[in-house]
């Protein structure tokens, strides 16, 4: 994987933990111009993950032979466990304590439509969100390998017209079915395609062309742009893909920076556990009163950890064993064939 990419999902998963925390501890005192930011820019962190996510996908799958039961099983052993992991720690959290965990409600059928990756109103009210808040955006992620499971059926140079469509046909088609369903109608989910046609730039050469310079004016052309506009998920934000083209385009700069990729690594353990984390520091920072700031420093410190103890036992152990067992599966095939 690039180190570029890697640093960058890092930075994508920790502008939406400081976004949260600017939300639970700081509330309407914005008093700073970095709380200030987190506030009203940090959930841009999401769309960085889709588009980064979309890149991946395409990249890693590019001119290979890929089985499309595999291509899922990887992605379900990537994604299930420990979003399944953090999600029945939640589930036990909100049945222990009474309003330790905000804006979420524990019922059984509720519970199997989180851990299925199917959108359904949360108990509590507050709309669309699955019982670990913050997987809301998995809903998305796993429509999207869906479609692009589907994909791979297609000969390789209609893949991506087959993921265009399919995602068209899911935003504009399937959200009209109304109910549960609308969840889909966000355009949020383009963002994926944005990041395969990112993709295909950089396969053929065109992102690595873009010299030091003109990638620090793109940098700071994409930041004009996303403050030029009130803030809001708005598909046609071209600030956050601009981002991502002139963070890659200097691949070749970042590896000084190779060991802070880990945190790449981490990162989505880090997206699923901070909620609970914040959500438990509060509460804490409450009893305690401490201040905003020693609260963060206990939560960044507290959501580390966690994040590479998720991937170091959950996360690359389970990658590793369904690619073991895959690869003994395709070696197995080879003889018999």
């Amino acid at each position: 994987m690039l180190n570029s990419l890697q640093i960058l999902r890092a930075v994508a998963a920790w502008m939406v933990v400081l976004h949260h925390f600017t939300q639970i501890f700081v509330d309407l005192q914005r008093d700073s111009w970095l709380v200030i930011f987190f506030w009203n820019y940090g959930a841009l962190g999401v769309d960085l993950f889709f588009i980064i996510s979309g890149f991946v996908i395409y990249y890693t799958t590019a001119g290979k032979s890929v089985l499309p039961g595999h291509f899922m099983l990887h992605r379900l052993g990537r994604i299930l466990p420990a979003y399944w992991l953090f999600t029945f720690l939640t589930a036990l959290l909100v049945y222990a304590f009474d309003d330790l965990i905000p804006l979420t409600k524990l019922e059984p059928g509720f519970l199997l439509t989180s851990l299925l990756f199917l959108p359904a109103a949360n108990p509590s009210g507050i709309g669309l969100y699955p019982l670990l808040t913050v997987g809301w955006t998995l809903n998305f992620e796993m429509m999207f390998y869906l479609i692009f499971c589907l994909s791979l059926f297609l000969p390789e140079r209609y893949r991506l017209f087959g993921v265009a469509l399919g995602i068209v046909f899911v935003q504009m088609g399937l959200s009209e079915l109304g109910g549960s369903f609308a969840f889909y109608s966000s355009k949020l989910i383009y963002e994926f395609l944005i990041g395969i046609v990112v993709a295909v730039l950089y396969r053929a050469g065109w992102i690595e062309r873009i010299n030091l310079p003109l990638a620090i004016a793109m940098g700071i052309a994409s930041l004009v742009l996303i403050a030029a506009k009130e803030y809001g998920y708005a598909y046609f934000k071209i600030g956050i893909p601009l981002i991502v083209i002139a963070v890659i385009s200097q691949e070749n700069h970042f590896w000084r920076l190779k060991r802070m990729s880990v945190l790449g690594d981490w990162s989505y353990s880090t997206y699923l556990c901070h909620a609970l984390v914040l959500s438990i520091i509060y509460r804490a920072a409450s009893a305690w009163q401490l201040n905003p700031h020693n609260a963060l420093a206990a939560a960044c410190i507290v959501i580390v950890l966690i994040s590479w103890l998720s991937y170091t036992i959950i996360e690359r152990n389970i990658s590793a064993l369904i690619k073991q067992k895959l690869q003994t599966r395709q070696n197995l095939a080879f003889r018999v064939s």
